[in-house]
């Protein structure tokens, strides 16, 4: 088992993104100014760093708590949203060119994630489990590096939006609208280099589309996913259709076939059999 190099910590950015979907840096926190995202619609790159400062704190701005108030509800309410404990996703990718691989997901509050890729040419899992992160590439286990920690807890976020909101630990939490765009934007900023965008459509309180921004020290990796095809399932509000970006890349669509909600998910599953140490695997 060995440490992911800089190589490879390259290559498995991109799958992140591609699937979806802590500690903190020594040293200061890095700052949100070094950092320039996605193209606009105006084909601009974003600054986030401009984005952030302008943008109102959630305490200042009482249309911001009403359009997390009627995000809430439109995906099932507060007190549903906390009876989901667990949810077994399965994807598809969007289009025939990829019809034998299948993607599944399995979450659990408390920092629970697992990833499977099967039917493709290099099969893939990832997993998630409270402050640990490993990664099965080529039959090979990695330990993750903090940088991709955090860019698996942004696939973990994802899915727990929107309780995860209020229920997360985020310290500054903005407001804000961007030029020429119809979306309503919440900047959630974690102080260990992480910050999520959401983009809420205020008409029917849906999320379109989540960015988010992995930084360490100068580097910088920026995730975009387009939401889209939203359902009803068993009271609980899922986009069934999300299209990944990752720096700047079109990295295809995922295609939601099924979902479990609150499926028995035992602790083992969220840890590979090769990282228990033998003492502990009888």
């Amino acid at each position: 088992m060995r440490t992911i190099n800089r190589t490879l910590m390259l290559v498995l950015v991109v799958m992140v993104a591609n699937a979806v979907t802590s500690d903190a840096v020594a040293g200061d926190p890095p700052q949100i100014t070094k950092f320039h995202g996605h193209p606009s619609s105006s084909g601009q790159k974003l600054n986030y760093d401009s984005l952030f400062n302008a943008a109102t704190p959630l305490s200042s701005s009482p249309k911001a708590q009403a359009l997390i108030d009627g995000v809430m509800l439109r995906y099932g309410g507060r007190s549903e949203l906390e009876k989901l404990t667990s949810l077994a996703l399965d994807y598809v990718p969007d289009g025939s060119q990829n019809s034998n691989v299948t993607i599944t997901k399995l979450w659990r509050s408390g920092r629970r994630l697992k990833y499977s890729k099967a039917g493709s040419v290099q099969p893939t899992s990832r997993y998630l489990n409270g402050q640990e992160c490993w990664l099965i590439l080529k039959e090979q286990l990695h330990t993750a590096t903090k940088r991709y920690y955090k860019a698996e807890l942004y696939s973990y976020l994802v899915l727990a939006m929107p309780l995860a909101i209020e229920k997360e630990s985020f310290p500054e939490i903005k407001y804000g609208q961007r030029e020429n765009d119809s979306l309503e934007y919440l900047y959630l900023h974690k102080p260990d280099s992480l910050m999520i965008v959401l983009g809420i459509d205020s008409e029917n309180y849906l999320i379109k589309s989540c960015e988010g921004i992995v930084y360490e020290d100068e580097n910088r990796v920026v995730f975009k996913n387009l939401l889209s095809d939203f359902r009803d399932v068993h009271g609980y509000t899922f986009p069934h259709r999300i299209q990944n970006i990752s720096l700047g890349l079109d990295m295809g669509a995922l295609i939601l076939e099924n979902v479990e909600i609150n499926p028995s998910l035992p602790d083992e599953l969220f840890r590979p059999k090769e990282a228990v140490p033998p003492a502990q695997s009888h």
